[in-house]
């Protein structure tokens, strides 16, 4: 869950961290794949969490 919560502030920031870092989606799915391992359903709510992020712009692709 510690992993999850900067992705979560992020989301919930329309990206403000992730803009200013030049963040991308796959640095943020690559850094945090190991949450995959604790649960695949928080995994695949954070992929959908991310994917939409893309979609509003929050997030490089």
């Amino acid at each position: 869950m510690d992993s999850f919560m900067p992705i979560l502030h992020n989301y919930r920031t329309s990206g403000l961290q992730w803009k200013m870092l030049g963040v991308t989606r796959e640095k943020v799915l690559s850094r945090n794949r190991r949450i995959e391992n604790g649960s695949t359903i928080l995994w695949s709510y954070i992929e959908n969490l991310v994917n939409d992020a893309v979609e509003k712009g929050f997030l490089e692709p």
